[in-house]
Formats: structure tokens, C-alpha cells, sequence
């Protein structure tokens, strides 16, 4: 039976009610129709043929074999003076115009309604569905939802300010009956004083209070996918990408290797995001290098043109000089009657010595050459100390404060430390670009020429130093700078002489100084599509590192955060709490971070409580 032709002669609301049941559970009829259309394009004759796809592709198109036309079944059933006669009384058979016809017709009104009409027709629980009872159980479910949300919010903000000031979570004994119950949870019981809401959840809670231990896992690691996902969105809009390694060992003794990605925003302001900190199996190039890709291959998939640039500092070395200047501090660090003698001599205590890959504790090596005799003077009052490890320590600094190189490095770097300290404070710096880093190395050469010329009569006092070594030295440090030549182009200072005698392979900059504020310049004035290939230039020179100072954040963060008492962390709760303390900025600027972060924690497992709203079905 041709079901189409038999309702162009009764209507569809015409008939019975089991009538109509009966065709709507027969479902629209898909006959193979002979429709064919001939014409000619371009000076070429075609000939189009009705295909069957077309009722796959659509859910809706149905045929009629009389009428030897397609037709859209719900709007055959349900129409009215407003749907469009063609698919429901003389149908379609121009296939030229097929696809637009029917993009046209599914996005109408009238379709949309009639396919509504269709899917709810015959459905006996319709009523049963907006009844009164059933919205009072979505309301009661919603509500319940919405308070266990915001509870769920108040913990992880809690969590969050503990990892932003690398406050340990857990306390020696998180019980109720606790007095030392550890930071969180005596931040949360601070917190439920405040929070009416929050306190009776606590008291009354019997299923899910939200603070134990694996409760805190799950929201880190829902916290730190989620910031994953936002900083691998931000590296997708981003056209390159840098990467910095490096190495460090932590108070376990365990070999830690940090990550760090750096790229340019749409705003052209250059970044350094912490990605995670990871444990090789060994420490061999090719481990080293397979962890490393084992991070950057999934980011970046197929699009491995996008990484320039790849930054790895080598292990710490430390000179004799810093290793014998620090056993100083350290001497008198340990034992408080070794401090008396200090104070009584000196009158200046000791500070504690902080070796970094950048520079040395200045403070330490202007104390230890001011004070030096009088250091000398505490040595040889200790070494007759009844304690015999404190004997043998004293005489051995002793000497080194006497030896005649130690004294010489000691003069030295009382006149160098503080360009090295100047240097480190602006390398360090993470908007720096290739331009700055050439002028502050440029302004540290000639510092540290300055200083050697003003102390040749000491070199030559020292019967074992080279007089070249410093310079030489200087020279090692920073040989490679060809990564910098290209910052010489945007240097207003020459925009003059580059407009009478342009130098070869150099571009024309107007009149800014710097690759970053460049670069702000041409986006914030829509001038991308004008100086397309200048904004790639400097977003190259933007996004290679200057430094890897950010590592050295990362590892600072790394020494607060898995201390003495707090060593047996595993890798993803550091990472996790790292992120929270190193891109806590960056994380405050994540829309709805903790809602985010609540439907992650839901979707992570089933959960004894509610935490997804319901809508009406």
C-alpha cells in the first residue's frame, strides 16, 4: 500500500486513532523511485538518478511510487496551511536542488514542530511527565545538587589555598578527635565557622564529608587535568611552541625532571606554563629524551613543525670556590655554641648560603670578605673544641680562608657578584625577549671587563691564575648568541640608519623597541593580515627562550612543596599541588574553575552523592 498517495486523499486527522498508530509504527515508506534528471553544464550533457542514500541520510525524507516523488513524512501527517506544499502534497524530483531543498526544509519551523509531534505522538506517559509529582522530584534532586556543589566548592577552595601557599594537605592524624589534624582540614573546620551550610554538612554527614585523603586525590587530579586541557587549548591557537627540560634531585633523592612550555597568547604576551614533573627510569640520553617526547607527542600530535625551539640545561656544577665558601654557613648552621663564638667575635651572623645555576648568595661572599680575619680568628678558637668532628671542621676552613686562591676568588667576586646579581634578576625575568636578553649580556661583558681591569695587580699576586681565564671564562659562558641577531631589527635606535642603508636580510620596523611590545603593537592595531610575516618573526623570536629561570621556579616550588616531613608523595599529587602554587595566577583566570572541576569529579566515578543537575525529559 502506498501509504503517501492514500493520505493525500484522507487526511492523516482523519483517520482513526489506532489508524494512525498503525501507520506511524509501519514508519515512512522508502520505495526505490525512478526519478531521473538530464541537463547540461558547462557544455557537458549529465544525468542525475535517484540514489537510495538519500533516505539514510535523511530520517525523515520518505518516497511515493504513484506520484514518483520524495515527501517528508512527519510534515505528510501533521500538516497545515504553513508547511511548504511540495514535500507534503506535490513532492520533490528535482535532484539538481535536492540538497538545498532539504537543508531548507529541515531547518523550518513548521518540520521542526511536526517532527515534535511526531515523536511524542502516541506516548502514554506524556501527562505522566509533567504531573506535578514529577517536577517536585526534579526540584527536590536540583536542590539537593546545588547544595552538595557549593559544599564541594567550599573544599576545593580550601585545596586550592593550601597548594597556592605549598601548605601541606595532611596532618600527622586527620581523625575528628584530632588536635593536630593538619592544615586542610583545619582550614575547612575554620571555614565551616563562617559557613552555616558547610557546618551542618560536616556534623550531620554520614555518607560523603569530602575529606579524606582520596576525595582530596581525585579533586588534585581533576584539578590538574583541567588545567591541562586549558593550556593545551591555549598551545592549539598558539602557531609556536617552545619547550624547556630540566633536572634536579629532591630531599627523597629521587631524580626529577620538569617540563615547561612557553608560547606566545593571541594578545602577543609570551608565557611559561608548568606542565609536570616526571621520574625517569634512567639517565641516559635516550630515557631522557623518550620521557620528554613521551609529553610533547600527544600535544602536539601532527603538527611537530609548530615546536622551534628545545631548552635544556645540564646539571649543576659547582666551582671549588662556592663549594669551599659554602661550608662556611653551613659550619656554623649546625651548633648553636658555634654561633656563640660568631657573635662574640664577629658580632654578624652567617647567612645561610643558597647555591642557584644563575648566581651564589652575594650576601655570603661580601660577609666572608669583610670579616675574614675575624673568621679566621673564630677558626682557630674552635679547633681546640673538645668535640673532635668540630675540631677537624675549623682547621679545615681555617686553611681555606688562608689559601691564596680562595682569597684572591673571594676579591674577585665581592666585585663581580653584584653584576652577576643584576644579570640574574633581569634574565630571570619571564617576559624577556631576544633584545634585552643581547643589551643586559652586552652591559655584563663590559661589567665584568671593567672589574678585571681593576684587579690586575691581584691576578698577579696569585702565582697560579691565568690572567686570561676570566675573560675567557666570561667568553665560554656566552659564546652562542646567533639567536640573537635577529632581535638587532627591531632596535629603534637603528631604524635610522636602516631607513637610508636597509642591511641585508633585515626587515623595516617603524619605531618600537623590542620583540614583545612589536608584536602587541600589530595585533592591538589589526595589523596581522598587513604585516603577516613580521608577526610570524617576532613571534619566533617571543617564543624562543631566553633562559630557563622558570625551571628553576619549578624546583624552588619542588623543595617547599616535598620536604623532609613530606617525601613520600607520589608524582602526580606534586604535580598537581605544583601547578596550583607555580599558575595560581593563570588558574584564577579559568572561567568557572571550580564548577569545571565538580563535573570532572562527578563524571570521574560514581559518587554517593548527587552533583549533576537534572533537566525535564
Amino acid at each position: 500500500m502506498d501509504v503517501i498517495f492514500k493520505l493525500s486523499e484522507t487526511k492523516f486527522h482523519k483517520l482513526t486513532y489506532q489508524e494512525q498508530l498503525a501507520i506511524k509504527d509501519q514508519g515512512r515508506p522508502k520505495p526505490k523511485l525512478k526519478i531521473e534528471v538530464a541537463g547540461k553544464s558547462r557544455g557537458k550533457t549529465y544525468l542525475r538518478q535517484f540514489n537510495m542514500d538519500v533516505y539514510s541520510r535523511n530520517n525523515w525524507i520518505c518516497g511515493c511510487n504513484q506520484k514518483d516523488a520524495l515527501f517528508c513524512f512527519p510534515c505528510v501527517l501533521f500538516a497545515d496551511d504553513r508547511g511548504e506544499k511540495i514535500w507534503t502534497e506535490t513532492g520533490v524530483k528535482d535532484l539538481v536542488h535536492l540538497s538545498e531543498k532539504i537543508k531548507k526544509h529541515e531547518n523550518s519551523k513548521t518540520h521542526i514542530g511536526n517532527e515534535i509531534r511526531f515523536a511524542l505522538f502516541g506516548k502514554i506517559n506524556i501527562q505522566a511527565q509533567l504531573d506535578s509529582a514529577y517536577w517536585v522530584n526534579i526540584q527536590k534532586h536540583n536542590e539537593e545538587v546545588t547544595k552538595n556543589r557549593y559544599i564541594l566548592t567550599k573544599i576545593i577552595n580550601c585545596i586550592k589555598f593550601c597548594g597556592a601557599f605549598e601548605l601541606a594537605l595532611r596532618g600527622h592524624d586527620e581523625k575528628e578527635t584530632s588536635e593536630n589534624p593538619g592544615i586542610f582540614r583545619g582550614l575547612v573546620n575554620f571555614s565551616s565557622e563562617l559557613d552555616r551550610t558547610l557546618e551542618e554538612h560536616l556534623k550531620n554527614a554520614s555518607i560523603f564529608k569530602g575529606t579524606s585523603k582520596s576525595i582530596q586525590n581525585d579533586i588534585l587530579d581533576c584539578m590538574l587535568e583541567l588545567c591541562h586541557e586549558e593550556i593545551i587549548q591555549e598551545i592549539n591557537k598558539t602557531p609556536f611552541l617552545a619547550v624547556m627540560a630540566d633536572e634536579t634531585t629532591d630531599v627523597s633523592a629521587k631524580f626529577q625532571m620538569v617540563t615547561i612550555f612557553r608560547y606566545v597568547t593571541k594578545d602577543g604576551d609570551p608565557v611559561e606554563r608548568f606542565w609536570n614533573f616526571l621520574l625517569p627510569m634512567k639517565h641516559d640520553a635516550k630515557t631522557l629524551s623518550e620521557t620528554i617526547l613521551g609529553v610533547i607527542d600527544p600535544i602536539l600530535k601532527n603538527e611537530n613543525q609548530k615546536l622551534i625551539a628545545q631548552t635544556y640545561d645540564g646539571a649543576a656544577v659547582m666551582s671549588v670556590f662556592f663549594g669551599d665558601l659554602n661550608e662556611i654557613p653551613a659550619f656554623f648552621s649546625h651548633s648553636p655554641q658555634r654561633v656563640a663564638v660568631l657573635d662574640q667575635i664577629v658580632g654578624r651572623k652567617m647567612p645561610r648560603s643558597i647555591p642557584t645555576r644563575w648566581n651564589f648568595n652575594i650576601r655570603t661572599v661580601n660577609i666572608v670578605y669583610e670579616y675574614r680575619d675575624c673568621i679566621i680568628e673564630c677558626m682557630e678558637q674552635l679547633k681546640d673544641d673538645s668535640n673532635a668532628l668540630t675540631c677537624r671542621q675549623a682547621s679545615g676552613i681555617r686553611r681555606i680562608l688562608q689559601d691564596s686562591n680562595f682569597t684572591f676568588w673571594l676579591t674577585f667576586f665581592h666585585h663581580a657578584m653584584p653584576h652577576v646579581d643584576v644579570l640574574y634578576n633581569q634574565l630571570q625575568k619571564r617576559n624577556i625577549d631576544p633584545t634585552e636578553a643581547q643589551r643586559v649580556i652586552s652591559v655584563f661583558e663590559q661589567n665584568i671587563n671593567s672589574v678585571r681591569n681593576k684587579i690586575d695587580s691581584i691576578i698577579l699576586e696569585a702565582s697560579n691564575f691565568d690572567t686570561l681565564s676570566i675573560g675567557a671564562k666570561r667568553k665560554q659562558r656566552f659564546e652562542f648568541t646567533n639567536h640573537l641577531i635577529a632581535a638587532s631589527l627591531i632596535i629603534s635606535e637603528k631604524f635610522v640608519q636602516y631607513h637610508n642603508k636597509f642591511p641585508e636580510n633585515e626587515l623595516d620596523i617603524t619605531y618600537l623597541r623590542g620583540a614583545v611590545p612589536f608584536l602587541k603593537f600589530i595585533i592591538s592595531n589589526n595589523l596581522e593580515e598587513t604585516m603577516g610575516e613580521t608577526k610570524k618573526l617576532l613571534q619566533i623570536l617571543v617564543t624562543t627562550p631566553m633562559t630557563t629561570t622558570e625551571a628553576e621556579r619549578s624546583f624552588s616550588t619542588l623543595k617547599r612543596i616535598k620536604t623532609f616531613l613530606r617525601n613520600s608523595m607520589c608524582e602526580d599529587r606534586l604535580t598537581a599541588l605544583s601547578m596550583l602554587s607555580i599558575e595560581k595566577k593563570f588558574i584564577a583566570e579559568i572561567p568557572n574553575f571550580n564548577e569545571k572541576v565538580i563535573d570532572k569529579f562527578a563524571a570521574k566515578k560514581d559518587r554517593r552523592i548527587p552533583l549533576i543537575i537534572k533537566k525535564l525529559q
